[in-house]
Parts: C-alpha cells; sequence; structure tokens
C-alpha cells in the first residue's frame, strides 16, 4: 500500500503540471485532413514521462460512438481518428482528457484541451435557383436594375466572399450580353438600354460566381428572360 504522503505528492504533481499548461493547451488543424494525421504531442506540451501515459490512463472522454481524435499513449500524440469536414461537423472541438495517479485508491484529474478546425476552400458557390427566368416589360429605361441572381458559400471568410460576372464570349448568340451589366458584389442585373422585342424576345446568358478562395472556385448558372405579355394580364 502506497503510503498517504506519497499519495498527496503524486495528486499534487499531476494537477500542477496540467494547472501550469492552461491557456497553452490549444491545437489548429486544417479540415479535409486524413485519419492518423498528428494534431499535437501532449507529453510533450504537459512536460510528462512518456513511460507513465499507459500507467496514469490517458484517454479523451467522448460522448461520440466514433470520436474524431484519439490519444496514442505509447508517444503522447494526438492523432485525427478520423475525416473532419468543417462545415458537415464542427469548426471547434472541446476535449476532456483524464488521468489517474498510482495511488491507492487511484485519485484522477481532467484537462480541457480545444482543437480549431480551420477552414479550406473546398465548396462552390451555389446559386439559390437554377436556372433563373426574370421578365422584362416593353420601355425599360436604360441603366435600371431588371433581375438579380444570388450565390452563396458553405466556406467561411475570403472563401465565402463571392464576386459575379456575366459571361461574354462574343460569339452572335451572345452579343446581347453586351446590353447587360452585373454588380460584381450583390449580383445585380442591369439593362444598359431598351430591348426591342420585335427582334428581342426572348435570350438567354450566363452568370458566374466566383469565391475569393486560393485557388477560387466558381459556379454558373444560366439566366433566361422572356418579354412581359403586358396583354395577357389584361384579359
Amino acid at each position: 500500500m502506497v503510503p498517504m504522503g506519497k499519495t498527496i505528492w503524486i495528486v499534487y504533481i499531476l494537477v500542477l503540471v496540467w494547472k501550469t499548461a492552461l491557456g497553452q493547451f490549444r491545437y489548429s488543424i486544417s479540415e479535409e485532413v486524413t485519419e492518423g494525421t498528428a494534431v499535437g504531442n501532449i507529453a510533450k506540451d504537459l512536460g510528462l514521462d512518456k513511460a507513465t501515459l499507459k500507467e496514469r490512463g490517458y484517454r479523451i472522454v467522448s460522448g461520440s460512438a466514433e470520436p474524431p481524435f484519439r490519444v496514442n499513449t505509447d508517444n503522447g500524440i494526438l492523432y485525427v481518428n478520423r475525416k473532419i469536414d468543417r462545415e458537415e461537423k464542427q469548426s471547434q472541438y472541446e476535449l476532456t482528457i483524464t488521468a489517474k495517479d498510482a495511488g491507492q485508491p487511484p485519485l484522477s484529474s481532467e484537462k480541457t484541451i480545444s482543437v480549431t478546425v480551420s477552414d479550406v476552400n473546398d465548396n462552390r458557390p451555389e446559386f439559390s435557383l437554377s436556372p433563373y427566368t426574370f421578365y422584362v416589360t416593353e420601355g425599360n429605361n436604360p441603366g435600371a436594375s431588371v433581375f438579380s441572381v444570388k450565390a452563396s458559400d458553405r466556406d467561411e471568410n475570403d472563401n465565402a466572399r463571392i464576386s459575379y460576372h456575366i459571361v461574354r464570349d462574343g460569339s452572335e448568340d451572345n452579343k446581347v450580353t453586351s446590353f447587360l451589366n452585373i454588380n460584381s458584389e450583390n449580383g445585380e442585373i442591369l439593362a444598359l438600354k431598351s430591348f426591342d422585342f420585335e427582334t428581342l424576345k426572348t435570350f438567354q446568358f450566363q452568370v458566374v460566381a466566383s469565391d475569393s478562395g486560393t485557388p477560387s472556385l466558381s459556379n454558373n448558372v444560366t439566366v433566361n428572360k422572356f418579354r412581359h405579355q403586358i396583354e395577357a394580364w389584361l384579359l
């Protein structure tokens, strides 16, 4: 049986070491890292002897059937246990690690560590509709807004900052786009002239939404324009 004094001493050292590391026990990883990726060396960061890790029973307490991280008690390294997708799961993990001392009866202590999952530009902008359809009445005012498109991105910061542009390829079928302009920030489409409905009753064009990530990801959508048949509404 271990003397009471020795038991208290071991507990004191364990708690002292963990309290000393308070505020420094934070890790960061990129999303989409593969299983087995090393997150950090817990034993080294806490100044613990790797030889005692198994004896002390270091482990992560998790309510998940498939915890995202695991501690290797041979080397004290925290590893990714499965693929982590920041958008599908979460961007911050609070992990509770438990350990016990060598006393009789053994006493345990807990330490909470934080793992931040940083964003990777792995999502393309998505338009709210596809395709879009809008109608223009005769006598539309040049320079006025006629329609708008909207896209969103599941990433964050620059990876989710979207800009818009109209595809202009110079072809005969695409010449109508010279009469259109789009606000690159909000997707608002402007008609630069009044349309001649006798010669141009319908047309379509492409709008591209691009994020500001590196590399940038983009998506495109078809926009259909039709003449607004006023007489049909009056019948």
